[in-house]
C-alpha cells in the first residue's frame, strides 16, 4: 500500500475523532497535504485528502476553490470526468470570472474547466442602491453571462412569494435590466423588505445557480390635494320673502290710503278705489312671487356650476391616486448571497 494512500487515511480518521473547533485546521492541513500528493502524481491520494479538506465548513472560500481545482484535475487524470466536471462547476458557481492557473494546471486540465464553464451557466449581478420616480425606469442590474443561457429575475417577499417576474429571457453575455420595484405592472409600489431572486437557466430548464439580492424599499410620502369646497349656489324655487313682503306693502298701502283720504276729500268713491287699487296691487304682486315656483335660469347656473366643480373633484381624485404610490422610490441593496440550484 502506497504511503500517501495511507497517510489519506491516516489523515480522515484523526479529522473524524478531533473536535469542532479543530476542523479548520484539519481542513488545512489536509489541503496542503492534497495538493502535495497531486504534486507527486498520487491522485487516488490527492483526491482522498482534498474532499477531507471541502469536508470543513470552516475553509476560506480561496482556499475552497483550491481544493476543488485541485480535486477538478486529480478526478480527472483518474479517468473520472464526471466527478471532474462537477468540481471545476462548483469553481464556476463560487466564481463565474475564474480561471486555471496556466502554470499549474495543463492545457487538457484547462480544456476540461473551461467545457464545466460552458456546461455551467452563471450570471454575476452588479447594482447599487437607487431612487427614482413611481413612474421612473428604476434601478440598474447589469448582468455578465459567463455563457449564453436564460436567466430569470423575480421579486419576492421574504417567505418565498413571487410578487412579479422582472425579467425572463436569454443573456448572451452583457445586458443591463432595469426594474422598477414594483409588485406587478398594475400595483402600487409595495415597501419593506424584499429579494430579488437571479436565477441561471440551464439547457434542461434547471436552475444551475441562483444570486439573492436582498433589497429595502421605502417611498417618500406625498400629501394629498384636498378636495375643492362645493360651489355656493342659487335658490332653484321661488323664496317666501319677496312675496310676503309686495304683499305687505300692498295692505299697508290699502290701509294707508283708506285711513288718510277723508283729510283730503269727503267723497268716498276715491277712498275706496284708492285702497281696492293699492290691495289689489299687493295681491298680484304675492302671486308673481309666488312661494315655491321654479326658477329656470337659476336651475341652468346651478348645473353648469355643479358639473364644473365635479369635473375638478375627479381630477383632484386622479391626481391623489396618483399621489398614492408614494413620492420618490428608494431601494437599498444589501450583499449578494449566491446559492446552488434547486
Amino acid at each position: 500500500m502506497k504511503p500517501s494512500f495511507i497517510l489519506a487515511c491516516a489523515t480522515l480518521v484523526v479529522g473524524a475523532l478531533l473536535p469542532a473547533g479543530a476542523t479548520a485546521q484539519t481542513g488545512e492541513r489536509a489541503l496542503k497535504q492534497g495538493i502535495q500528493a497531486y504534486r507527486e502524481l498520487e491522485m487516488e491520494s490527492a483526491g482522498w485528502l482534498l474532499r477531507q479538506a471541502l469536508t470543513s465548513d470552516r475553509l476560506k472560500a480561496d482556499d475552497r476553490r483550491a481544493a476543488l481545482c485541485y480535486l477538478g484535475a486529480a478526478e480527472f487524470y483518474r479517468d473520472r470526468r464526471d466527478s471532474a466536471l462537477s468540481a471545476f462547476g462548483q469553481v464556476v458557481r463560487m466564481d463565474p470570472e475564474y480561471r486555471l492557473d496556466r502554470l499549474v494546471f495543463p492545457p487538457d486540465v484547462q480544456e476540461l474547466f473551461e467545457e464545466a464553464r460552458r456546461r455551467t451557466p452563471v450570471v454575476r449581478v452588479a447594482t447599487r442602491s437607487a431612487s427614482f420616480p413611481p413612474e421612473g425606469p428604476g434601478m440598474p442590474l447589469k448582468l455578465n453571462a459567463n455563457t449564453p443561457h436564460r436567466v430569470v429575475i423575480t421579486f419576492e417577499s421574504v417567505s418565498g412569494d413571487v410578487l412579479d417576474t422582472a425579467f425572463n429571457a436569454p443573456v448572451a453575455d452583457t445586458t443591463t435590466v432595469l426594474w422598477n420595484a414594483r409588485g406587478g405592472s398594475a400595483q402600487p409600489t409595495p415597501v419593506g423588505g424584499f429579494l430579488l431572486r437571479v436565477s441561471s437557466v440551464d439547457p434542461r430548464g434547471r436552475v444551475a445557480r441562483r444570486v439573492e439580492l436582498p433589497v429595502h424599499v421605502t417611498r417618500t410620502p406625498v400629501n394629498p390635494v384636498a378636495i375643492p369646497d362645493p360651489p355656493g349656489l342659487l335658490p332653484e324655487r321661488q323664496p317666501a320673502g319677496p312675496a310676503f313682503v309686495r304683499l305687505g306693502l300692498g295692505i299697508a298701502a290699502a290701509a294707508t290710503t283708506y285711513l288718510i283720504t277723508p283729510a283730503f276729500t269727503a267723497d268716498q268713491a276715491p277712498r275706496l278705489v284708492l285702497t281696492g287699487l293699492f290691495g289689489a296691487a299687493g295681491i298680484i304682486g304675492f302671486w308673481e312671487a309666488k312661494p315655491g315656483r321654479p326658477l329656470p335660469d337659476n336651475v341652468v347656473a346651478n348645473e353648469t356650476a355643479r358639473a364644473a366643480w365635479r369635473a375638478r373633484v375627479a381630477g383632484v381624485e386622479e391626481e391623489n391616486k396618483r399621489r398614492a404610490v408614494g413620492g420618490t422610490v428608494h431601494v437599498e441593496v444589501g450583499g449578494a448571497r449566491v446559492g446552488e440550484g434547486r
